[in-house]
């Protein structure tokens, strides 16, 4: 047994507070049984507990509706909580408060659910609650709006009855600490709870109680969004003016995407495809040069070239469009090559150098090493990051016999086609052999997923012209011929 004094969010004592947690349920019985009714209890004395407790504009109907009762010794209340529903149960735990007033030590409880206050009170057919942090804001708000209020435990167990809240809804808080302390598996998909701050509602008469709770903050839960909050998001969608869908920035070198993917934008994960000796990775190199040239911070992740091989190209593409002497040491270009924990050193660098564009020149090198699900785990640092990832995918090309060689493109495939679900865009470099006056290989750039722009190119559209000497490529419009996607 101990005393422990009850204090409000203003640090003021309110009153001494008995807790009896550890009491023995033959102990409690006994103490419930001898209480008596509060009319018993001397009016000064009752009055003085009721001032003490903010109690004093409460009747002795709404004390006798929570089952308070008075000590035998008739100089304190005993409030009491409970588990089960009914008026006729009795109560698993006792709060007794007296006039007694210590040094202001607040005791501590174990880890024990004793039950609500108030909690005797629900029906089957109630279907919204007030939750309260203490028992004078429970009955003041039940006598001014006949609405169901209980008494959020101070314990932070799990509540063996609190799986009745998922039939209520909504259901209200009285402050954000009691939202914060109560149980958030609990808590329904389907739920939402309203805060009515006590500091905005302190000293209001009695009938505004029942507009403080009808104007009080929805808080929805965190899985489910509401038509107010989709509206910014939707206007952009529809008049299309948000960055989200013009992109971060607009290529330069290849203006021409941006008529289908509408510029490079974050959050999204890019997976570009094509044969073997296509290019992809060339390719690849001019394409992240035009993003960093325009401030994009870059990543660069070699799994099969070297980084001073890859350097060395960006230099040459760079040269092409520069005057001056090649220099790309301005350029927010990084380095980095495979290891062990690829996805875990990609989100190092990301929040240490503020990375904007993860390239890989290969990721399908990471899946032979048993990580399977490495699309997904992309795509999750793409929106964690909110950064852009281009990966190159396609099978390690090895020299081994014909039968060995198939085997080991069968699963890379079968990784691929998981990274094509996962990806945002998907664009591939296809190759088509002419047949005119001398065999030459064509190139052309294919967009086969689009998913925030929706366009795609699946025929020869777009030829891709090399210059084998500035290691450039350019990008021409044959004829216009697309095709819409749908968005999955």
């Amino acid at each position: 047994m101990f005393r422990k004094a009850v204090v409000n969010e203003d640090d003021s004592i309110i009153a001494n507070a008995l807790e009896r947690p550890d009491l023995r349920k033959r102990d409690m019985n006994e103490v419930w049984d001898q209480s008596v009714p509060v009319s018993h209890m001397s009016q000064p004395k009752l009055t003085r507990l009721k001032q003490l407790l903010y109690l004093r504009h409460i009747t002795d109907g709404t004390l006798n509706r929570f089952n308070v009762r008075a000590v035998s010794s008739l100089d304190g209340l005993i409030f009491p909580r409970y588990t089960m529903m009914g008026p006729q149960v009795r109560p698993n735990g006792l709060k007794i408060s007296d006039e007694i007033m210590p040094s202001g030590k607040l005791a501590t409880f174990r880890n024990t659910f004793h039950g609500m206050s108030g909690y005797h009170l629900v029906r089957q057919a109630d279907s919204e609650v007030v939750v309260t942090l203490n028992e004078a804001d429970a009955m003041a708000i039940y006598q001014a709006s006949s609405k169901l209020a209980i008494v959020l435990p101070e314990t932070h167990a799990q509540p063996c009855g609190s799986n009745f809240f998922s039939l209520l809804s909504p259901f209200y808080l009285t402050s954000k600490i009691a939202l914060s302390n109560f149980p958030k598996d609990s808590l329904q998909v389907n739920m939402t709870a309203t805060i009515v701050s006590p500091k905005t509602s302190n000293n209001l008469r009695r009938e505004l109680v029942n507009g403080v709770i009808r104007h009080g903050e929805v808080i929805a839960h965190k899985y489910v969004d509401t038509l107010p909050m989709l509206r910014d998001a939707v206007r952009s969608y529809v008049f299309g003016y948000d960055r989200q869908n013009v992109g971060l920035v607009q290529w330069k070198r290849f203006s021409l995407l941006n008529n289908y993917l509408k510029g490079f934008r974050l959050g999204e994960l890019t997976l570009l495809t094509g044969p073997y000796g296509c290019g992809k990775k060339t390719f690849l190199c001019e394409y992240a040069l035009d993003l960093c040239d325009q401030n994009v911070s870059t990543l660069w992740c070699g799994l099969e070239i070297p980084s001073a091989q890859t350097a060395a190209t960006m230099v040459e593409q760079y040269a092409r469009y520069r005057n001056e002497e090649a220099s790309i040491d301005h350029l927010r270009v990084f380095y980095r090559v495979h290891n062990q924990t690829f996805v875990k050193m990609i989100e190092y660098h990301a929040s240490a150098q503020d990375i904007q564009h993860v390239v890989i020149d290969n990721a399908l090198l990471i899946t032979e090493q048993g990580q399977k699900s490495v699309f997904a785990e992309l795509k999750r640092l793409a929106l964690a990051k909110h950064l852009h990832v281009t990966a190159v995918g396609h099978p390690r090309q090895v020299k081994r016999q014909l039968l060995e060689r198939i085997l080991l493109i069968i699963p890379s495939l079968r990784n691929l086609k998981t990274g094509a679900y996962d990806a945002d865009n998907i664009l591939r470099i296809s190759t088509h052999m002419t047949k005119r006056q001398s065999y030459e290989l064509e190139k052309y750039f294919q967009i086969w997923k689009n998913r925030n722009a929706g366009e795609l190119l699946l025929g020869y559209v777009i030829e891709m012209h090399f210059d084998p000497l500035s290691k450039c490529h350019s990008l021409v419009e044959r004829k216009r011929k697309s095709k819409h996607a749908f968005n999955d």
